[in-house]
């Protein structure tokens, strides 16, 4: 008997201090978040609770997040590397498929207008496109100006969804599923 329930995707844009959360059903999104790494004293403990609940009270059939970037300074990348070590043990342990997808493949994709050097899509351009798709309020300044600082939780939290809406629509997952197991090459299981 085929599963009519839709492909459900827990995706995290990880940080070291304000991550970013997304689950969808498909392309509808159905809840989104921030966990806050900032007032522990384990961080990375808090982080491995926090996704293990999301995954428990979610139940998604693959848990996405971001492919490392370069472009940091090697603290950030160390700090972001645990936390990806941390997502695939999760994921392995409880024998869940995994994927990591590069954010310039994410916003190239998604994103029409392009504002960034050399005509690529900037994450303000992402979140732009994803307040739009989703109906949710771009935050603006005291002042009237939009947010500009690419440190705001606000882009964690759209960085995620936007993790989630590209997996549901270039991941290569089968949306209706006979079998968990079966997936495409892009998904490392």
């Amino acid at each position: 008997m085929e599963d009519d329930r839709l492909l459900i995707v827990l995706s995290i844009d990880q940080a070291t201090k304000l991550c970013g959360y997304s689950v969808m059903d498909d392309e509808n999104l159905i809840t989104y978040g921030i966990i806050d790494l900032t007032q522990s004293v384990t961080p990375m403990l808090c982080f491995y609770q926090e996704v293990k609940r999301l995954i428990k009270e979610y139940e998604p059939e693959i848990v996405c997040w971001e492919d490392l970037k370069t472009d940091r300074n090697a603290d950030t990348i160390r700090c972001l590397g645990k936390m990806v070590g941390v997502l695939q043990l999760i994921c392995e342990k409880l024998d869940m498929k995994y994927a990591q997808y590069i954010p310039i493949s994410i916003r190239a994709k998604l994103c029409t207008i392009k504002t960034g050097k050399g005509g690529r899509a900037t994450k303000f351009d992402l979140a732009k496109v994803l307040c739009n798709k989703y109906d949710i309020e771009y935050p603006i300044k005291k002042n009237g100006e939009e947010v500009t600082n690419a440190q705001h939780e606000f882009f964690n939290k759209t960085d995620a969804i936007g993790i989630g809406l590209y997996h549901c629509r270039y991941g290569n997952v089968v949306r209706k599923v006979k079998d968990k197991k079966k997936v495409s090459k892009k998904v490392t299981k």
